[in-house]
């Protein structure tokens, strides 16, 4: 399988053969530029051009490098053809279509709730498009297979796709073994299958490690992250997100902090997990995005939907390990 390493003064392409319709860098930076009003990087180049030379493509960046641009600049010239996205949430599904339909393109976010038949109904197996695959937080195949089968068992759909279907695997958290397993999952043949890979070191991360003072139950040692003496007049704190293993040590923490906070400021802090109902898990991130809200608690599932690049802080719960991990990031 090919790989490709890029940095950004370093050009991506040299040794390999240009797409059959001799598109130049430049030509697809401009294009890119004209169609979407983004200029894109010279790794997104690469993933680009990749696709273009009907290969499949594994990308692996940093959060909010830009892996999902790559995603649809070949659909500047392959104008006819169909882009599956599967992506491992609801919203983050809906932020796909939103994103899409932001740049003059059509999109349909189907749901389980919506559309138990439709990807039957699509009959994709029959056209004559060109077809490629996404599959959107790539590591999740492995991680999620677990308790959702379906993860498991994409390759199924390599039988009901033409031969000619290319994929299209993206994450920020996807080791050299991981990529291996997935490629071997999927069935992806390595000489139609290049990466490119980029560091996703996050140089404005830093780590401290934090003596728990009160029992691992009270979860009283959270609430370092809400001044003890904060009024509704007052300026609010740095915004932060306590990530939890479980639903359930989301809801305790978060009815901890409600509680220092009292009524009225206690709303300001949020609750995100896949058992909520999709309203309040968008009117969740909204409030977060907006300031609105000061921080939230979440499962891992808001770790794939964070977008905004103002949030202060980002803290991971292990409180089994009687320690908190907190990480200055996305400056």
């Amino acid at each position: 399988m090919d790989e490709v390493e890029t940095t950004e003064e370093a050009p991506t392409n040299a040794g390999q053969e240009e797409p059959d319709d001799d598109v130049t860098d430049e030509e697809i930076r401009q294009k890119t530029l004209d169609s979407f009003g983004l200029k894109p990087c010279v790794w997104q180049i690469a993933a680009c051009r990749a696709q273009l030379r009907k290969k499949n493509v594994i990308v692996v960046a940093a959060t909010g490098a830009g892996k999902t641009l790559p995603m649809w600049m070949p659909l500047i010239w392959e104008k006819e053809s169909i882009l599956l996205v599967i992506s491992p949430l609801t919203v983050l599904s809906q932020q796909h279509q939103q994103s899409l339909e932001r740049l003059g393109i059509k999109a349909i976010a189907l749901t389980r709730l919506q559309c138990k038949e439709g990807i039957e109904k699509a009959a994709v197996a029959k056209t004559k498009r060109s077809i490629r695959v996404v599959i959107d937080e790539a590591h999740c195949l492995e991680t999620w297979s677990v308790f959702r089968e379906e993860y498991g068992n994409l390759r199924q759909i390599q039988n009901r796709l033409p031969e000619r279907a290319r994929w299209y695997i993206t994450s920020a958290t996807l080791p050299e073994p991981a990529r291996d397993r997935i490629t071997n999952l999927l069935r992806l043949r390595r000489s139609e299958t290049e990466s490119v890979i980029r560091s996703n070191d996050r140089p404005n991360i830093y780590y401290v490690v934090k003596p728990m003072q009160f029992t691992l139950k009270s979860k009283t040692d959270l609430t370092f992250v809400i001044p003890q003496t904060i009024t509704p007049d007052m300026p609010p704190p740095p915004r932060f997100i306590i990530f939890c293993r479980t639903r359930r040590e989301a809801e305790d923490s978060l009815e901890v902090l409600r509680k220092v906070l009292g009524p009225e400021l206690g709303r300001r802090i949020r609750l995100l997990h896949a058992g909520l109902t999709q309203g309040y898990r968008e009117r969740s991130v909204k409030m977060m995005n907006s300031g609105e809200a000061w921080g939230m608690i979440a499962t891992v599932a808001a770790g794939m939907v964070w977008t905004n690049s103002e949030s202060r802080y980002e803290l991971l719960t292990r409180l089994d390990r009687v320690l908190i991990c907190k990480g200055l990031c996305w400056q």
